[in-house]
């Protein structure tokens, strides 16, 4: 076991940081990251992105102990999952008109009363006091689930009246009776991946979950200070974006594609598409090959 992690984590490490540019790329083209994360150089490579992830990196593993380091990272799988759990129930279920977030409310409550049961369960399930107060807890938690199938309607279609999908956008609204695969027992099978999830967080070191919850605090609030105001979906969509991801140092807002290698045809058509392209037209090309 020891040989083969020797072997293989170094690989897995490799990959995670020659990915991490390339992530941040997309984040910046989206507009949750600075345009500074999505510059290419004449040569086309991240070389800010790269910089930065590079620098990260090299402090992390030179100041953070790899036990903390590796329940962090599990921690944050393991909540990943549980977000995309929650999802599914979000998707699958909706409130009902006469209370407005009333799913959110509950699914909020199951999500907190599952990992403070978690926590119960495993560090103080040894005294009776505990045992009660873990299955008091643990009822409640049963409780929100059944309000949530009691009080919030299935959807007549994949994301509800009030959540828009890339279904909607690709294939149009789809009747739930229509489509070739359901998760059974909705919201049951979901909300126990919810609490499994949570009952293994609970069992990491302390250390870890507060470097968790430090990261969480620090990434949400860069959001709410950032990315919320200049992310694409809230400046209008793609269509009223003034930038796509395609900065090029040498060639300032213009794509590289089209300044280097004339997507537009000629020299003219490059001229007039990168004009389009900065006021956040559409781009097509004259042969009909590329749409940007």
């Amino acid at each position: 076991m020891a040989i083969g992690e020797v072997g293989t984590l170094p690989l897995v490490v490799l990959v995670a940081v020659m990915a991490q540019p390339r992530l941040q790329y997309a984040l910046a083209a989206d507009g949750l990251l600075p345009e500074w994360f999505g510059i290419l150089n004449e040569a086309g490579d991240l070389w800010n992105g790269t910089l930065f992830a590079g620098i990260v990196m090299t402090f992390i593993a030179s100041f953070v102990p790899f036990e903390n380091l590796n329940d962090m990272i599990s921690a944050g799988v393991l909540v990943a999952f549980s977000m995309t759990n929650s999802s599914l129930i979000l998707l699958r279920h909706e409130s009902p008109d006469e209370s407005p977030f009333l799913l959110e409310k509950l699914l909020t409550t199951f999500n907190v009363l599952a990992l403070l049961t978690a926590l119960l369960l495993t560090y103080c399930f040894t005294s009776v006091l505990g045992i009660i107060l873990t299955s008091l807890c643990f009822v409640v938690t049963l409780l929100s689930c059944v309000l949530i199938k009691a009080f919030c309607p299935e959807a007549s279609f994949f994301g509800g009246k009030t959540r828009t999908t890339t279904q909607h956008v690709q294939v149009g609204v789809k009747p739930v009776e229509e489509e070739e695969y359901r998760t059974p027992m909705l919201p049951f099978v979901p909300s126990l991946g919810i609490f499994v999830n949570w009952y293994l967080i609970a069992q990491l070191s302390l250390t870890g979950m507060i470097m968790l919850v430090v990261f969480l605090a620090a990434a949400m609030a860069f959001y709410f200070s950032y990315g919320y105001f200049y992310s694409v979906g809230n400046a209008g969509g793609w269509d009223n974006f003034h930038w796509h991801g395609y900065h090029d140092e040498a060639y300032g807002s213009v794509p590289y594609s089209v300044a280097e290698h004339g997507l537009g045809g000629d020299d003219e058509d490059a001229e007039s598409d990168s004009v389009s392209f900065q006021q956040g037209l559409p781009i097509d090309d004259v042969d009909g090959d590329v749409e940007i």
